[in-house]
């Protein structure tokens, strides 16, 4: 696995080895880090083997030296390498954003047409060992300590966890809201238990997720030290699909067989779509027999995605291919039968490939706990034995399972054994993988005690996360849930903060950024409260997160989204990566958009001036070689075949260059024999040398301490973030490699592209310090911070109410087998989808809101339609529910302890302005309307950063109209901050003040001056104007530039009257959807106008009586001058020529405005420069008399075109003077000095923000009004 060589070395030194793993081996690969060495097998047990990740010498890689180590296993044949892969949404389905299975920090997908291919990921094997991070509930180290001085103690005091702490007898079920300490009850309870003596081996504690298996491992480990030092053989903690692949993997080597296999989500999507590729395209070549309204999708992904859904969901409750086909007979539905029929297909490919690989059984994760189950109930001697050696179970996020894992502990933990199960049925969240909520209300009566009672009930009803304020406002919340709701009635502890909670709305999403950032800034800077402390959440992972991360950094506020939060082929360093190795094996696929993202990503380095420098200087060399084509296509070909890049500015070449020489090698290594996706993967990352650029950013960042090298640290925490998710691609790659040998390059980055959910891995990420944590609601479960902001909340995002599994109905099944459907079909199935739906998403919204402790920030979008855009954002009616402006006080013993999370700049009286208080809060007021905030038109309040304090001292000290003791007081500040570095601060800094960078003229002395007669006309109107669009300043083509452009392109096919008008139309309609207009509605009027600026082009050619020499006819030529020489240069529209035999230049104006007064055509300085150029030999092929010039105006609103013409240069008194105003011109253009004119032009000018007649263009240190100075 050379690939494991990438950054180790050069990394883990200036890493200073902070990732789990240890030190690094001599070929610069990590111990333990290979797939193949993973599935070597190795100590830990059956789930070390199944992926959770062991250390060398016997222990948990991360697990505390002490209590709890486990003892080493003999190496399994075969042992997976990976989680059961998480469930996705199936196709079809509305792309709600969900998270993986077998993870609570898992996020949601992406939004996507058609949901993508399964991620891959394994649910059995929990890992441990993945190093804990700063500012997360439930991580070890702290949280251990945490546990043993103070857990203790809580626990005690509150009776109904001592209870349950107590308790030893039959089943229990422990049911309570967020923060009330199920978790740690539960930790307490194994505890007592090892403290009692049972042996821990004799404890079996099931959750949900890996991740929350890791987690309560660590702290079960932390609790328990100082007890004695055990050795367990397995794991303490397991998540269902652990347990039940250890029992499968401990009887098949029992039996003498290879241990059994789980399928991946490839090898699953792969076999799927295998066997729908064999349908022909007539119903007689379907095996099958699927219904003919879904032949046509039968190839799609989405299809095969929704199948899987159906199949899985099946799977899970035990319905085999009789009972779907017999229930899709009774509901009238032809799929189901024939979605049978695809099963039993399926079944017997499966049981080939078991044959195949040496007899070793593949489970897909949706069979693995069925089977275990079987298993037992096969074998009553296996299941006695594992009944008696487990003496007590526990469950933590009962609501999370689905009946297939309730019938897994029914059998080993039913008939009155010591069972205890904690539930949240509000928190219940991952419905579209199969889990029911309905699950927590059934416990009591199928756990049954051993006289046949039903099961004990606890309810936790104190608090220990939030006070009075955040649980008022979050129980308006649950009130509208269905089911039980006495836990629900919850009171904080005594003397608890009452806690904050802000709702607001904003007309735009940057304006609630911009809040966001500000209130996240002083909860910081004036609260004291730790960036790790804080968390942002979302509901999208793929059109929020981004948006909130760059305005997060631009205001100052360190933030970090990990690994296992945003799918793999979204991770900014992981994106071009994939794009590069698309382009290469597809190099259809290389357009300009993806050479672009390419040369701008870490690959090229490029940055907007050497893209458009690059842009300049292909376009130069293809117009030398009369190559017309726009730029973009030349960057592409640049990027095919890099040999003219050596003819440009080596600056500007060198990110083209870099990226055509990665696409060479990454091409050249797909072709080798054999080659695999982390072969041609690790060439272009080896290639690309961005290992040790990152990894020299990193030692850079460490070494930087002081105040001033904020941004050196954040480029080390984006090198470090970069490198984790390269890791995490490689590590990817090389289990795909493993799982599907002999696959291509392709078919990884088809699986990756396609995959909607974060990837799970076993790659080792570094610590990210102090930053607020960006993540979806799905990923913060079991999480707390101090202070929680939950943005975007917007109407058809959260809630998102469209259906999921419609196409096949897997939704429907799930509902029919729990009895919710009874075949009525018709609008009551859909009413009763769509109310879960909604209650999912109001539980889904309710994890997000009770995961802060002390503030809870919600903020969303109210915005009308504009510029005829039907789309308009309104908050959700969450908002409304949660409203907080009946949120209680203080008790009436007194006001509560401070809260250092909120914003010290906040009047409580101040209702609208400080907080919860009044409707301008955010909520419906007193009289039940909603109206949303909107922050002042100047923007919102000055970021609390240092470059905003400096710009607000430096206005107050430059405002001759401030007081002059508040400008004393405001250079004195500048002054102070000056002393201690700070930039910007010193008047040395200021721009304004510094003399002229270079005072030289434009064009030295004795240099010829190009000039050009369409930029004659402003550069001698407003030469300050010219020398700024000149250089840049200049905006985007419009949309009447592009109409224009296209009518001047069918002009050069109508030399004279004879033209064939419906030729000229065709041309015009076969090229008008390349203009890009601002509105759809505009495209009709704008095409009916350039029809009929062809219609007057026609006329007037039936009405000129001159003869056509050329059309479009460039000219270049030279007037000579001692002292400045000029280069006239340009491109006349129609040269003609009169019955004179003189020369006339004619010249085709389209704009709507664009004609002059008879006064100004005499001295039309573009007509005037063309008629210079005949003069002085221009066109020396049709002769040099100029008989004048003329403009030809098609864009007015006039019926017919319009002559407006120029009398001819060389006649009357001021013979020359043509040539005189080209020649004034150039001494204008080559000036040292450019003056601002105010002129009739200044409305639309493009670069008015730059000038000083305008007021936008002030300089920074020129007062708006007076002279005055600072005393």
């Amino acid at each position: 696995m050379q690939a494991y060589r990438l950054v180790r070395r050069p990394v883990e030194a200036a890493r200073g080895d902070r990732r789990s793993g240890g030190a690094a081996r001599g070929d610069g690969r990590p111990e333990g880090a290979t797939g193949r060495e993973r599935r070597a097998g190795g100590p830990g047990g059956d789930d070390a083997q199944a992926g959770e990740g062991s250390g060398g010498d016997g222990t948990h890689a991360d697990q505390p030296a002490g209590p709890l180590t486990y003892a080493e296993q003999p190496p399994a044949e075969e042992p997976p390498a990976e989680e059961p892969p998480a469930e996705e949404p199936p196709a079809g389905r509305a792309p709600a954003e969900e998270p993986p299975a077998g993870r609570g920090e898992g996020a949601e997908p992406a939004e996507v047409a058609e949901p993508a291919e399964e991620s891959g990921r394994a649910e059995e094997p929990d890992q441990a060992g993945e190093p804990g991070r700063a500012g997360e509930a439930g991580r070890a180290g702290e949280a251990g300590r945490a546990e043993r001085a103070g857990q203790g103690q809580r626990w005690r005091d509150d009776p109904v966890q001592a209870e349950v702490v107590a308790h030893t007898g039959g089943p229990m079920l422990v049911v309570g809201g967020p923060g009330t300490g199920k978790t740690s009850t539960l930790v307490e309870a194994v505890s007592a238990r090892v403290a009692e003596g049972v042996d821990p081996e004799r404890v079996l504690v099931l959750t949900f997720g890996r991740r929350q298996a890791t987690d309560l491992r660590r702290r079960i480990e932390a609790r328990v030290a100082g007890d004695g030092h055990r050795v367990l053989r397995e794991p303490l903690v397991r998540t269902f699909p652990a347990y039940a692949y250890g029992l499968l993997r401990r009887a098949a080597a029992e039996r003498g067989e290879p241990s059994p296999r789980l399928l991946t989500g490839p090898e699953q999507d792969l076999i799927i779509r295998e066997l729908l590729d064999v349908v022909g395209e007539e119903p007689d070549d379907d095996p099958v027999g699927w219904p003919e309204d879904l032949r046509p999708a039968l190839r799609t992904r989405a299809f095969a995605a929704q199948l899987r859904d159906l199949l899985m969901r099946a799977a899970e409750r035990g319905v085999g291919p009789v009972e779907l086909a017999r229930l899709g007979e009774r509901l009238g539905r032809a799929d189901w039968p024939a979605a049978a029929r695809f099963l039993r297909e399926y079944v017997a490919v499966l049981a080939l490939r078991d044959v195949s690989n040496r007899g070793s059984i593949a489970y897909d994760p949706a069979e693995l706990v069925r089977a275990a189950t079987g298993l037992l109930l096969d074998d009553p001697e296996l299941l006695e034995a594992e009944r008696r050696r487990l003496a007590h179970v526990y469950v933590d996020e009962l609501a999370d399972t689905d009946p297939a894992q309730l019938d897994l502990l029914a059998v080993v933990a039913g008939g009155g054994k010591s069972l205890v199960a904690f539930a949240d049925p509000d928190s219940a969240t991952y419905a579209f993988r199969g889990t029911d909520p309905a699950g927590v209300s059934a416990f009591p009566h199928r756990f049954r005690t051993v006289s046949g009672a039903p099961a004990a009930q606890v309810v936790l009803s104190t608090s220990y996360r939030a006070g009075a304020g955040l649980l008022a406002a979050t129980r308006r919340l649950t009130g509208r849930l269905r089911g039980p709701a006495a836990h629900r009635r919850l009171h904080p502890q005594p003397a608890a903060p009452a806690g904050a909670v802000e709702v607001r709305t904003f007309r735009s999403a940057t304006s609630e950024a911009a809040w966001l950032a500000q209130a996240l800034r002083a909860a910081h800077l004036l609260g004291g409260v730790p960036w790790s402390a804080m968390a942002v959440l979302v509901r999208s992972t793929a059109r929020q997160l981004p948006v909130l991360r760059r305005a997060l950094h631009t205001a100052g506020v360190p933030t970090v989204v990990h690994g296992e939060d945003l799918p793999l082929h979204l991770q900014p360093a992981v994106a071009p990566l994939l794009l590069l190795l698309r382009c290469a094996l597809e190099p259809e696929r290389l357009d300009e958009e993806a050479a672009v993202a390419l040369l701008h990503s870490p690959l090229g380095g490029a940055d907007p001036l050497a893209e458009r420098r690059l842009r300049q200087g292909l376009r130069a060399l293809a117009l030398a070689g009369g190559d017309r084509r726009p730029s973009g296509e030349l960057i592409v070909d640049a990027l095919r075949d890099p040999e003219e890049l050596a003819a440009i500015d080596r600056r500007w070449a060198e990110p083209a260059q870099a990226v055509a020489g990665l696409l060479a090698i990454a091409r050249e290594a797909a072709e080798r024999p054999g080659a695999t996706a982390e072969d041609v993967l690790w060439a272009a990352w080896d290639a690309s040398g961005l290992a040790e650029r990152w990894a020299g950013a990193i030692t850079r960042g460490q070494a930087a301490t002081g105040e001033h090298e904020t941004a050196r640290r954040w480029r080390a925490e984006a090198a470090d973030r970069d490198l984790d998710a390269v890791l995490v691609l490689f590590d990817a790659a090389a289990r795909f490699a493993d799982r599907l040998p002999g696959a291509r390059t392709e078919v990884f980055l088809d699986h990756v592209l396609g995959q909607d959910l974060p990837a799970d891995t076993l790659a080792a990420t570094a610590d990210r310090g102090e930053a607020v944590r960006l993540l979806t609601a799905h990923a913060a479960k079991g999480l707390e911070w101090d202070l929680v902001a939950v943005a975007g909340v917007q109407e058809g995002v959260w809630p998102d109410l469209r259906l999921r599994g419609s196409l096949l109905g897997s939704e429907r099944l799930v509902d029919v087998l729990a009895g919710r459907d009874q075949g009525d079909g018709g609008r009551a199935v859909l009413i009763g989808q769509t109310s879960a739906l909604l209650d999912e998403e109001r539980r889904l919204f309710h994890v997000a809101v009770t995961r802060a402790r002390r503030r809870l920030l919600v903020s969303a979008v109210a915005s009308a339609a504009v510029g005829g855009d039907d789309h308009e954002e309104q908050p959700s009616r969450f908002l409304y529910e949660l409203d907080p402006t009946e949120s209680p006080g203080p008790d009436e013993g007194g006001p509560g302890p401070a809260d250092p999370t909120a914003d010290p700049t906040d009047d409580p009286t101040d209702g609208p302005a400080g907080g919860p208080g009044g409707s301008e809060a955010g909520g419906p007021g007193g009289g039940g309307e909603h109206r949303p905030v909107t922050l002042p038109v100047a923007g919102p309040p000055r970021a609390l950063t240092l470059p905003a304090l400096v710009a607000e001292l430096r206005t107050a000290v430059a405002d001759p109209a401030a007081p002059h003791h508040r400008r004393r007081a405001a250079a004195a500040e500048l002054a102070r901050l000056a002393a201690a570095g700070v930039p910007g601060a010193h008047p040395d800094d200021w721009w304004g003040l510094r003399g002229l960078s270079d005072d030289r003229p434009l064009v030295d002395e004795g240099q010829p001056v190009k000039v050009t007669p369409s930029a004659m006309e402003s550069a001698l109107r407003c030469s300050l104007r010219w020398l700024l669009e000149r250089h840049g300043g200049s905006g985007p083509a419009s949309a009447a530039q592009g109409v224009g452009n296209l009518v001047h392109a069918a002009a050069m096919l109508a030399e004279d009257a004879s033209a064939d008008r419906s030729a000229l139309l065709e041309y015009v309609a076969a090229r008008f959807d390349a203009i890009e207009l601002a509105a759809r509605w505009m495209v009709g009027p704008e095409r009916e106008r350039a029809e009929a600026m062809v219609d007057k082009l026609l006329r007037w050619l039936a009405g000129n009586p001159r003869r056509l020499l050329a059309i479009e006819h460039e000219f270049a030529v030279r007037l000579d001058d001692p002292h400045r020489p000029v280069e006239l240069t340009g491109r006349v529209d129609r040269l003609e020529v009169d019955d004179a035999g003189r020369l006339v230049v004619v010249d085709l104006k389209t704009g709507k405005s664009t004609a002059v007064t008879e006064h100004e055509i005499g001295e039309h300085p573009q007509l005037g420069a063309y008629q210079a150029a005949v003069e002085a030999g221009a066109f020396p092929e049709f002769g040099d008399e100029s008989g004048g010039a003329a403009l030809v105006q098609l864009g007015t609103g006039a019926k017919d075109a319009r002559e407006q013409s120029q009398p001819a240069a060389g006649q009357g008194p001021e013979a020359g003077w043509a040539t005189a105003l080209v020649r004034r011109t150039a001494d204008t253009m080559a000036a040292a000095t450019f003056a601002a004119v105010a002129n009739s032009k200044c409305r639309v000018c493009p670069v008015r923000t730059s000038c000083p007649v305008s007021g936008q263009g002030r300089q920074v240190v020129e007062p708006q009004s007076g002279t005055e100075k600072v005393p």
